[in-house]
């Protein structure tokens, strides 16, 4: 969550920051979750900044619940226009 808190520093407002799991994948008490979360935020100049990034988590299941163990961060750089 740090990494999102920073990106918004600077800008006026954080317009949303939503997330879609692609895929969830368990086997015993060991979960893998791929998704992509997605961030919109305007600068004091009313510029909006749209920001992917593609996160895998690992869940253990300890006493009943589910705790995160390891996340990773990719984002993708922009497509070049006209791709």
């Amino acid at each position: 969550m740090m990494k999102w808190q920073g990106f918004a520093q600077g800008h006026k407002k954080t317009l949303f920051i939503g997330q879609i799991p692609v895929v969830i994948w368990v086997k015993g008490d060991f979960a893998y979750v791929y998704l992509i979360r997605t961030a919109i935020v305007e600068d004091k100049d009313g510029k909006r900044t749209v920001s992917e990034v593609r996160r895998m988590d690992a869940l253990e299941r300890k006493d009943g619940r589910w705790l995160v163990i390891g996340t990773a961060d990719t984002k993708d750089p922009p497509l070049a226009k006209g791709a």
